[in-house]
């Protein structure tokens, strides 16, 4: 019906794969407290707020968020949907070789930051991480500049 096209699976084919069982999926590491946290990702639709048919836009984000059609992009493309139901589903399951990587991570996600500016907070973020990890700059300033460039975004 849907084909294997799992990215997943793909992560495991030798022929297009480099990194052929040596890979996984993991929250991101505890904090002090010892809370550990995943994020979702950027896979999503949405309504413009301009839409011209507000009604029917939502009526089409309806039937996208739908259970089959969720149940559709897993076959297609991998277990990564919004119905965490889907991740027991035999066929869903048949379909995605390595889906049992994700339960950890699926334990403690949570939805990413909301923002009319995703896409510059990303990178305001990445640009501190990046920061700490090569060492130009501490874990604390990292935080103060991208709370400070953050605010200034919205």
């Amino acid at each position: 019906m849907w084909g294997n096209q799992s990215n997943l699976t793909k992560l495991d084919d030798p022929e297009k794969s480099k990194v052929v069982g040596n890979w996984d999926f993991i929250p991101l590491p505890p904090t002090k407290d010892g809370e550990s946290v995943a994020i979702t990702g950027g896979f999503a639709f949405s309504a413009s707020p301009y839409s011209k048919h507000p009604e029917e836009t939502l009526k089409v984000l309806e039937v996208i968020a739908s259970k089959p059609v969720q149940k559709g992009f897993a076959l297609a493309w991998g277990p990564v949907q919004y119905y965490k139901g889907l991740y027991q589903d035999k066929e869903v399951i048949e379909h995605n070789d390595n889906i049992e990587k994700l339960e950890p991570v699926l334990d403690v996600v949570k939805n990413r930051p909301p923002s009319k500016n995703y896409a510059e907070l990303s990178g305001v973020i990445q640009e501190g991480i990046h920061g700490v990890i090569t060492g130009t700059v501490s874990a604390e300033e990292a935080m103060k500049n991208i709370n400070q460039r953050a605010k200034n975004l919205d």
